[in-house]
């Protein structure tokens, strides 16, 4: 079990611009700022083990997104955590269904900025604790 647990490891590394390395999954690293990945990149491996521990377990769904918008009283900005602009969709009735409309295109970008959010917020918590 160890020995596959270290061959995903080396499979999920990656270079940065100055040699160090990073070792989490190429996906994410692909929607994180630069100073992110600088910033992970100066962790200690067992830090960006924990990061992607935490990554997965908050990340949100862009199925699970649709899944809210369109089945479940159109609610992917309460799923997101975007609780004011949740109402102002329930208030303004998807904007007379323009704003439900937008949303069946934007959403892959809604939730990946959400995502790119949550991998910051992970970041500075990993930073404070030290």
């Amino acid at each position: 079990m160890d020995e596959m647990n270290n061959q995903n490891a080396v499979v999920n590394t990656q270079q940065t611009g100055d040699g160090r390395t990073l070792y989490i999954d190429p996906s994410v690293a692909a929607i994180l700022p630069s100073m992110l990945k600088e910033a992970l990149a100066n962790m200690s491996p067992s830090k960006q083990q924990h990061f992607m521990e935490e990554y997965n377990r908050k990340k949100k769904s862009v199925g699970l997104a649709y899944f809210f918008l369109l089945l479940c009283l159109g609610m992917p900005y309460g799923y997101l955590g975007k609780w004011g602009l949740q109402i102002a969709y329930w208030i303004t009735g998807a904007g007379v269904f323009i704003w439900g409309i937008y949303l069946l295109f934007a959403l892959p970008g809604v939730v990946k900025d959400v995502n790119r959010d949550i991998a910051s917020q992970i970041v500075r918590d990993l930073k404070i604790m030290g």
